[in-house]
């Protein structure tokens, strides 16, 4: 009699749980809330007939009712983790306290919904924008979307932050206040003034079948043009590469002038004006350039393969040493980028940018950075096209020489050890001032 009692129980329960769950899907399924941002609909986007999964299979197969309302009201800059409190009159059907219940200064006044803490791929609600890394056209291959706001939440189909380490400088903004929190940047007028490329590199396949290019986004630095109507609907677009023209005045440079190692030619090297302060004072030079800054954007299959390890593995080692930051990398295997929060590059270019991918004309990768910005010139006055690349990290690198155009005799190919951090490289100075100092032992 006991065990028929405590069946009964159960089964009493289950009964409840299920008609529960009947009542939330559809209180769900009635809101008006889709995955529609201003008219625009992502392709492969659920819509209400479609969409009928309304339990998530986290891992393990534990199930996610919680994220569920979550996403729903997240698609609309609503709702957020946690249950659904029927008493809370206070609160309107998507989980958004209303303006007379928000407290000044308080977090809820930047943001009035509760926080999404991860996303599942199978969610309800969860609609990537399709990405196709390496794909033949930037259309084909699909925006980067990584953005938290509101409106690119459900469509997000990255990994991370843009702008690498400066994302926490934009939360800094918001907290205090400077930028609302579903700030987007104005990108008029923000496009290149150069063009470079598209190269085959661009969507072209390796001996194994994978992208060449997996650690930055080829068309990052159109992504205002290209995806200019999806931005305009509301989707956070951002470009992860930017180009310009510039000139470089340093000192450095005017001794190398006054030593008769760099010749005025009124095009790259030209003679800085005066100063009206200072009228008859030779000012030196200075350099006109091209300037391109990259952040980077890692496809983690491509990523995996180059360093020799697992997805799965480059995965979870990512998730733990920053700190678990990212719980996406481990719930979401169907998100393949990733902007990891580092520096990226700046690169110098001397000369006309057309001429990288003339391999009839001269060009010349230098190190070291004021060597590089000389022999960088003089390549550019010989007709040639001169490149110093800037990587924004602490490290040490090897040089290997190599040949590869037909007017040079070696350029320079630059192979980063992993970066260390200006604390740590600091620490390694104090270890080899008193232990010796030996290359073999540098990263140990």
């Amino acid at each position: 009699m006991a065990d028929t009692h405590t069946l009964g129980k159960i089964l009493e329960r289950l009964e409840l749980l299920t008609q529960g769950q009947k009542d939330l899907e559809k209180k769900v399924l009635s809101s008006p809330a889709r995955n529609t941002i201003k008219g625009f609909i992502a392709p492969g986007s659920p819509t209400s007939k479609d969409s009928t999964t309304l339990m998530t299979s986290a891992p393990g197969g534990a199930s996610t009712p919680e994220m569920f309302a979550t996403l729903q009201g997240a698609q609309a800059g609503g709702d957020g983790p946690g249950k659904v409190d029927e008493g809370a009159k206070k609160a309107n059907h998507l989980g958004m306290l209303t303006g007379s219940d928000i407290k000044p200064g308080s977090v809820e006044e930047l943001y009035p919904k509760r926080a999404v803490l991860t996303t599942y791929p199978n969610t309800f609600g969860i609609a990537p924008f399709p990405l196709q890394w390496g794909a033949e056209t930037p259309q084909s291959r699909g925006p980067i979307i990584c953005s938290r706001i509101p409106t690119s939440l459900p469509l997000r189909n990255a990994i991370g932050a843009h702008s690498g380490s400066y994302s926490i400088y934009r939360a800094l903004s918001i907290a205090m206040k400077l930028l609302p929190s579903d700030w987007r940047p104005d990108l008029k007028d923000t496009e290149p003034p150069f063009q470079i490329g598209p190269h085959e590199a661009w969507t072209g396949k390796d001996k194994k079948g994978l992208p060449k290019i997996v650690s930055l986004d080829p068309w990052g630095a159109l992504s205002q043009e290209i995806w200019a109507k999806e931005f305009q609907a509301g989707i956070d677009i951002r470009p992860t590469i930017s180009q310009t023209k510039a000139h470089i005045k340093i000192q450095e440079i005017d001794e190398l002038y006054k030593a008769g190692k760099l010749k005025i030619d009124g095009d790259i090297v030209i003679k800085s004006p005066e100063l009206s302060a200072f009228p008859g004072v030779p000012q030196g030079i200075e350099v006109n350039c091209f300037k391109a800054a990259l952040d980077p954007v890692w496809y983690l299959p491509g990523v995996a393969e180059r360093l020799g390890v697992q997805e799965s593995t480059l995965r979870r080692a990512l998730f733990e040493d920053t700190g678990g930051m990212y719980p996406e990398l481990l719930t979401r295997p169907d998100l393949k980028v990733f902007l990891p929060p580092i520096g990226g590059q700046t690169v110098y270019i001397f000369g006309n940018p057309d001429y990288l991918s003339d391999e009839t004309k001269e060009l010349t990768f230098r190190p070291y950075l004021i060597f590089g910005i000389e022999e960088a010139i003089k390549c550019a006055q010989r007709g040639g096209v001169g490149v110093l690349i800037y990587f924004r990290k602490e490290g040490r690198g090897k040089l290997k020489p190599r040949s590869t155009r037909p007017y040079e005799q070696h350029s320079f190919l630059i192979c980063f050890y992993p970066a260390l951090g200006e604390v740590t490289k600091y620490l390694v100075y104090n270890l080899r001032k008193r232990t010796g100092d030996s290359a073999e032992r540098y990263f140990k």
